[in-house]
């Protein structure tokens, strides 16, 4: 084995266990502040992804009758905010969910990094395979397979970010191509919810992914980093 090699695996060995036992901690605190936080709180589904969404803001107007003077019932017309690069008719983002998206997206890719960096590290630490001889892997294996599905995890939740952005665009296209059928305006509300709903679970699976890896990896460190040094292989 190359000398880059072998001071490469040394040290994704040290940084990992140290990543593990002290930085996931961390991890769970932040991320639970984001949860408790304004951004995420499930209030706040109501104002930005209801009739006062920047995207579909759905306002009352009250048209006077020339002849009459008599107060015609309000009725719903869309609000559109264009940026200046947009037409005056078009169909503007929610602000409020890019901005949770643009909070969640690169903590998605780290949880996907470092679970992939934490998946390396077993794998280094499983002895060679010798026949009649493979005591104790199994924990190691065990561990590995919670860290692959938290890694596959992350990367679904990734997935969902994207599949939204096209139904929503397909949807907004809908709701300008029938201006009055209700039913795409409500439509393109409820997906909104549906997301924000999905933003702050994934928040929330992310953190309990954290807080996962590193209870189970606390629990059986010992059995991960010698497998074959005792007799006692439980999975804790």
């Amino acid at each position: 084995m190359s000398e880059t090699m072998t001071k490469w695996k040394e040290e994704l060995l040290l940084n990992t266990e140290s990543m593990v036992l002290n930085e996931f901690p961390q991890r769970v605190d932040e991320i639970n502040a984001l949860i408790n936080g304004e951004k995420f709180n499930i209030r706040r589904i109501a104002c930005i992804c209801g009739d006062r969404t920047g995207a579909v803001d759905t306002t009352l107007d009250e048209q006077q009758d020339e002849t009459s003077n008599e107060t015609v019932l309000p009725t719903k017309r869309m609000k559109l905010e264009p940026s200046d690069n947009q037409s005056s008719d078009a169909v503007a983002t929610n602000k409020a969910l890019m901005e949770m998206t643009q909070i969640l997206y690169p903590i998605l890719t780290n949880l996907m990094e470092e679970a992939n960096r934490v998946k390396m590290w077993i794998l280094f630490l499983i002895p060679k395979i010798e026949d009649g001889n493979n005591f104790g892997v199994s924990i190691q294996e065990d561990v590995l397979a919670e860290v692959e599905e938290v890694e596959n995890g992350a990367t679904t939740c990734l997935g969902v970010i994207v599949s939204y952005l096209e139904s929503r665009a397909k949807m907004a296209c809908k709701m300008k191509k029938h201006p009055h059928i209700e039913d795409y305006r409500q439509l393109l509300i409820d997906l909104d919810k549906r997301q924000f709903i999905n933003l702050r679970m994934s928040l929330i699976e992310v953190r309990n992914h954290y807080g996962a890896i590193h209870d189970l990896i606390v629990k059986n460190l010992d059995k991960i980093k010698k497998p074959r040094s005792n007799n006692v292989h439980h999975l804790y």
